[in-house]
């Protein structure tokens, strides 16, 4: 009765907010939930078999009539993402790893400046003088109309210790790189003048850095492997598309599988789905080679 439901309010969900609408799940949000999960090791915490959580995501996509189901942070140190779609929403496959894309591409801009920032060839308190100094003011001074606005100063900041050009500039939006990049400088001053070592938050910084440069690597190796696979015509014949992304530092990678899994789909309409999956991969694939030589 419960599962009749539950499935009755997806249903729902999805009238009133229309049909690209994807189902991300994590262990936690199934923990009041009777899933298929709950027979892994680990549930709901920490489930350490990347394949049984596999497997249990397509049986419960199955149960509760979901076209796609994301788990995070499964394995053994909590590395993997697992996204799963059927064929009926195999569209938002682009539509996610572009999504990923841009929030990594914000985070790695903005902190590589930032790290720059930080390692100029200057004492700590010149450090310290240069992040204030984009934030204090004079209460006792009158403001000027042609002082330099906050928002001006940041671009100053921004276009003095840009190194160059990244390839992953189609995906920037200018505004928010300035909003994040603020609010990252907000936290440094206050982390400095709490007494934290400058050098000590460059190198928190530059982890995060690799962290977020891994990502971008790992998502542009999963849209490039389902575009060659749909190419290939590989999809034909399956059903369902799964994308194992690994995060482990030391050996992070992308799989990426179409498989059959038992799933119902038009088999009239099918094939515009991944013309129009193929178009948007392209489009994906275009921007990021546009600035391929070049680096951050």
């Amino acid at each position: 009765m419960f599962k009749k439901l539950f499935t009755l309010i997806l249903v729902f969900t999805q009238l009133i907010t229309g049909p690209y609408v994807g189902f991300t799940a994590s262990a936690e949000n199934f923990n009041k939930l009777k899933t298929h999960l709950s027979t892994c090791e680990g549930y709901p915490d920490n489930i350490s078999d990347v394949d049984c959580a596999t497997r249990a995501s397509i049986l419960d996509m199955k149960d509760m009539g979901l076209a796609q189901k994301s788990l995070f942070k499964v394995g053994p140190k909590q590395e993997f993402d697992i996204h799963l779609w059927n064929y009926n929403n195999i569209e938002d496959f682009a539509k996610l790893m572009e999504r990923f894309l841009k929030n990594s591409a914000q985070k790695l801009y903005f902190n590589k400046v930032l790290s720059n920032v930080l390692n100029e060839e200057i004492s700590e308190q010149s450090k310290r003088n240069i992040l204030k100094g984009l934030f204090s003011s004079s209460k006792k001074e009158e403001p000027s109309k042609e002082a330099p606005s906050f928002f001006e100063k940041c671009n100053s900041v921004l276009e003095k210790y840009i190194i160059g050009k990244t390839k992953y500039v189609n995906f920037l939006n200018s505004e928010l790189v300035t909003d994040l990049f603020r609010n990252e400088m907000m936290k440094t001053t206050i982390s400095i003048q709490n007494g934290e070592e400058g050098v000590q938050k460059y190198l928190k910084i530059l982890e995060k850095v690799k962290k977020n440069t891994a990502k971008m690597e790992i998502y542009e190796d999963a849209i490039e492997q389902v575009f060659e696979k749909i190419q290939k015509g590989d999809w034909v014949g399956n059903d369902a598309l799964l994308v194992k992304l690994n995060h482990d530092p030391t050996y992070y990678n992308a799989f990426t599988e179409f498989r059959k899994e038992g799933f119902e789909y038009n088999n009239k309409t099918i094939a515009n789905k991944f013309k129009d999956t193929l178009e948007d991969l392209s489009k994906i694939i275009k921007k990021l080679n546009n600035h391929h030589d070049e680096e951050l």
